[in-house]
């Protein structure tokens, strides 16, 4: 596996847009390697307009061209919808879209360096709403373009890696001295409070036990998501993360007689050629009034204009906006706002992008990511874009590289 103090050895060489180093392979990986350090914030805005879609003065645009350039800063159009990426407009109406960067996609977005093809630390569909991509609307996909692939995760715990996941529904794969404990745990654990006050920390330990929750699910999601647990909600569960606990699944895994594939994100789908980015080519394709470039600084909610740093002035009807809520209070007119903006925080997500030109080592072989919740190492997930699509690499070039990255979450950035 390549350390993660293999970064400290590395040549570093900086430009505007991307931080690139070359790194020493380790002594059990053969073949050179290339690493892409890609510090980035994509948090695209989407305006949505309806009769004025033009700028009051003029703004400047760029072609949009995939991989033409990188950008190292939040994305920002005016689709108000994701936090993270691409959204879907619900209606092909009039509809202006406003990017940061000279590239759309925010974070799900893909980019060629030589003969390397590279997300940003892995994004895929995970469809509940609609059967197929084929299905999303002005989503302009074609299945035969799409591959479903059944999600072969694991996580290293007990100083090996342990698969499959979930580890809460997959005890049995512990160590035995792990196993026991968990166990045990697992039977003496809590009830949660019906205090409105109660924390995810406390679902979670209610849930599966404290030695569990310590392992692995507090130290993991607090990794992740860059903030302690118990500034969080029980409520914050209810969408964005695992289920509620199912003792009749945790039950089965101890004994080791959990369904394959019964979990929840089990499968997903990804792009047979090319990366994620294939999805916003599609989004795009269904936006016709679309710039780059545009970074937007001020909101007037009132007036119902918005306005870029290249001095091009927006007026809209109706506005979905993916920049950080506690970004977009601040750049509004609207003083309660920016006053409640204090008491937000928000994460960002440092993505290492790393080539390497020779087979992964055996035990990453069918591995698609692997969660890291050890606090003393500083990234939560290391991913292989190679085993999950074969055909992500630049044109032109063989299909046998390697293509990894490392996600690294930091808290309260810009």
């Amino acid at each position: 596996m390549l350390s993660w103090r293999t970064i400290g050895r590395a040549a570093i060489r900086s430009s505007a847009d991307t931080v690139s180093a070359a790194v020493t392979p380790g002594s059990d990986h053969a073949g050179d390697t290339f690493w892409e350090w890609n510090i980035r914030q994509f948090t695209s805005t989407t305006v949505a307009n309806s009769d004025d879609c033009v700028p009051l003065r003029k703004a400047s645009t760029t072609d949009d061209g995939i991989g033409s350039k990188n950008c190292n800063t939040r994305s920002r159009g005016r689709n108000i919808g994701s936090d993270r990426g691409p959204y879907a407009p619900a209606a092909p109406a009039r509809i202006l879209l406003l990017e940061r960067c000279p590239t759309f996609g925010g974070l799900t977005r893909t980019v060629e360096v030589g003969e390397f093809c590279f997300d940003y630390t892995g994004h895929f569909l995970h469809l509940t709403r609609y059967a197929s991509p084929e299905d999303i609307p002005y989503a302009n996909l074609k299945n035969n373009e799409w591959a479903q692939i059944g999600r072969r995760s694991c996580c290293y715990v007990g100083e090996k890696m342990n698969k499959p996941l979930p580890i809460q529904y997959n005890l049995a794969e512990l160590p035995p001295h792990l196993f026991a404990r968990c166990v045990e745990s697992y039977n003496q654990r809590p009830s949660i409070s019906n205090s409105e006050n109660a924390t995810f920390r406390d679902f979670i330990v209610s849930g599966f036990g404290q030695t569990l929750a310590d392992l692995f699910l507090i130290p993991q999601n607090e990794k992740t998501m860059a903030i302690p647990l118990d500034r969080l909600s029980k409520h914050a569960v209810r969408r964005f993360f695992f289920p509620a606990p199912d003792e009749k699944l945790v039950r089965m895994g101890i004994v080791g007689r959990v369904p394959i594939g019964n979990s929840y994100n089990s499968t997903f789908w990804y792009p047979k050629a090319g990366g994620i980015g294939r999805l916003v080519q599609g989004l795009r394709a269904g936006v016709e009034n679309c710039l780059v470039n545009q970074d937007v600084v001020a909101v007037n909610l009132q007036a119902k204009t918005v306005c870029t740093r290249t001095q091009g002035t927006f007026r809209w009807d109706a506005i979905l906006s993916s920049i950080p809520l506690k970004s977009f209070c601040e750049m509004t007119n609207d003083e309660e706002l920016r006053s409640a903006s204090a008491m937000l925080s928000h994460s960002s997500t440092i993505s290492f992008n790393i080539g390497i030109r020779g087979p992964l080592r055996p035990e990453f072989a069918d591995v698609h990511w692997l969660y890291v919740p050890d606090r003393t190492i500083p990234f939560y997930r290391i991913g292989f874009y190679s085993n999950i699509g074969k055909g992500a690499c630049a044109a032109g070039h063989k299909r046998d590289l390697c293509r990894s990255w490392i996600a690294v979450r930091r808290s309260g950035a810009d």
